[in-house]
């Protein structure tokens, strides 16, 4: 049934033209302090992680170089400690080490008591010939790698020493090793950071716990220390939590980032004149500092006068609309405005009513699924519901894999055992192996007393029928294993199954009468399987050459006995899987 559509007298993008009209006297000024309160942030964010990115750099220029430095020691380790070099050759190949490597000066090796043994030396100055600082050897023995003894020269270049143990096997250290390893590359990084990526102002800097300054673009001050203001003066806590730090300093008119390293107790420092990170923002203020408030005046007086006409109804549909959300499909919104806020509250009053009836349909399907659920399978229900199976009686022959599952030894059961035990145990064992062959995108066709059949392939197609079915087979023996053992603990009852899965050609269905009818499979494949399941054995699943070669080498057969495997006169090969 179609509705009127009703029509609109005074539109909402009327009242809104109206109200954007009268803005557009001042459009410059109300942009401009957008502009500036944007620009603001964003030049505030964009330098702070300026800062913060040159400092991530330079921390992981120095991380890099020292990380190169370890691995070139742990190389020398390698050399030194390996049995197959000839002891005259590890020295020789050490050296080749320590002179390709451009970050390692001097290597000095000691022994296991920490004495002195000789040095690989590619400059003038070495480590001084004697033992190694019992300290530093306690803390490399219970390290892995061991840095220390920061090291200025006079022409403005910066090293660090470190230290490792000789482990030719775990547990076991035979002598030290210790660096002398040079800062020269991350010094050179730092100085085309400050050529390329700050301006002459600014500057770049690493520095140690106290504040000397191991790297730095003004290269004049590496060595000195620098005083204990802005950012530096929590630099202790800083590297101790590992936290970085960013603000203007509170002597000089400048921007500072800081932020420690992960490997060291450094910290990388950048600063950047305020002038000129916010040049374009302290214009941007002279020029629409007045303007910006003629504008917000303007704009406030005018919003009182639209908002209560606009908002009203805008809140009551958003309150309709929460109580849609919660299913309160009875409810109606009134709106007596004729613009689209008022089509919008009668679209959504109509839209309640479908809803509600939408709802309850949905529900009565849920219903009947659930009850058709437990006749017949899932695939086929859908079907039903969809009006997509033919109910008509007769089937089509197609391919599928046939499974029977039977209690071996069931009739003694059912003498030692009272029936309401029996019919718990088979309930519950019904449950299990009917919840697998689903999960297994099966179809249980029927019971049969003590007795399963399943087939896969139909209603639903599937092209790996065979592994699907063998793989529900496997878990049904798995689970009934487990199963056991409380039956046994609580009714004194095992169960044992014999199963039989055969691949072939049946006719897949409806049959019965055109008042009762059942959704089945006739045929020699179903035959096939049924005699499977009565010659295996308890606990034991026999299969057809035909869903063996199907199935391929995902599981394992073993070639049953012959001579009583035979149906209707033809002679059939059999395997036992073997699970």
């Amino acid at each position: 049934m179609s509705a009127t559509r009703p029509t609109i007298r005074f539109s909402l993008r009327l009242k809104l033209l109206l109200f954007g009209g009268f803005l557009a006297i001042v459009p410059a000024i109300a942009v401009g302090f957008g502009l500036m309160e944007v620009n603001a942030s964003t030049l505030e964010t964009q330098n702070r992680e300026m800062r913060l990115s040159i400092a991530d750099d330079i921390a992981a220029t120095i991380e890099s170089s020292l990380a190169d430095a370890h691995t070139a020691l742990l190389s020398i380790q390698q050399i030194l400690t390996n049995p197959d070099i000839a002891e005259g050759n590890r020295i020789e190949i050490a050296v080749a080490l320590v002179e390709a490597n451009p970050l390692v000066e001097t290597v000095a090796i000691y022994s296991q008591g920490g004495d002195y043994i000789t040095q690989i030396n590619k400059g003038d100055e070495g480590f001084a010939a004697e033992a190694i600082d019992a300290a530093i050897a306690k803390k490399a023995g219970n390290e892995t790698l061991v840095v220390d003894s920061l090291r200025f020269e006079s022409d403005g270049r910066s090293s660090v020493e470190m230290t490792i143990a000789l482990r030719p096997e775990a547990g076991k250290i035979t002598g030290f090793l210790r660096a002398r390893i040079s800062l020269a590359q991350a010094q050179k990084r730092t100085d085309w950071i400050g050529d390329h990526q700050l301006s002459v102002r600014s500057r770049v800097d690493v520095l140690d716990t106290d504040r000397r300054v191991i790297l730095s673009s003004e290269e004049e001050e590496i060595g000195q220390v620098m005083p204990a203001e802005g950012v530096l003066a929590s630099i202790a806590t800083m590297i101790d939590k590992g936290v970085a730090q960013s603000g203007e300093h509170p002597q000089r008119p400048v921007l500072e980032s800081a932020r420690p390293l992960g490997s060291l107790p450094w910290l990388a420092r950048v600063e950047v004149p305020i002038d000129e990170a916010y040049a374009s923002l302290i214009r941007m203020r002279w020029i629409v500092g007045i303007g910006t408030g003629v504008a917000a005046l303007l704009a406030f007086l005018m919003a009182l006068i639209f908002a209560s006409r606009i908002t009203r109804p805008l809140k009551a549909v958003v309150a309709f609309t929460q109580r849609l959300g919660a299913r309160a499909f009875d409810e109606r919104v009134e709106v007596s405005t004729n613009d689209e806020i008022g089509l919008v509250a009668r679209t959504l009053n109509a839209a309640a009513v479908e809803l509600k009836a939408g709802e309850e349909k949905v529900a009565r399907e849920i219903e009947i699924r659930a009850d058709l659920g437990r006749y017949l399978p899932e695939d086929l229900v859908e079907n039903v519901v969809r009006r997509e199976q033919p109910m008509s009686l007769g089937g089509t022959r197609q391919p599928i894999t046939v499974l029977f599952a039977d209690v071996v030894r069931f009739t003694p059961l059912c003498e030692n055992h009272s029936p309401e035990v029996v019919v718990t145990v088979l309930n519950e064992l019904f449950t299990i192996i009917t919840t697998i062959i689903f999960e297994h995108g099966g179809t249980v066709d029927k019971f049969i007393g003590d007795c399963v059949m399943a087939f896969w392939g139909a209603p639903r197609e599937d092209a790996d029928q065979a592994l699907h079915a063998l793989e529900a087979a496997e878990q049904i023996s798995r689970l009934i294993e487990f199963a056991n053992r409380r039956w046994m603990r609580e009714f004194g009852i095992e169960i044992k199954l014999a199963m039989g899965l055969h691949s072939g050609e049946a006719i897949v269905g409806n049959v019965g009468s055109a008042t009762r009818m059942e959704y089945t499979a006739i045929g020699k494949a179903v035959n096939r399987a049924a005699r499977l399941e009565a010659l295996a054995h308890e606990n034991q699943v026999l299969v057809s050459s035909q869903l063996a070669a199907a199935v391929g080498e995902r599981f394992e057969f073993r070639r049953a006995s012959t001579e009583l495997l035979s149906v209707g006169g033809e002679e059939v090969i059999l395997y036992e899987v073997m699970f």
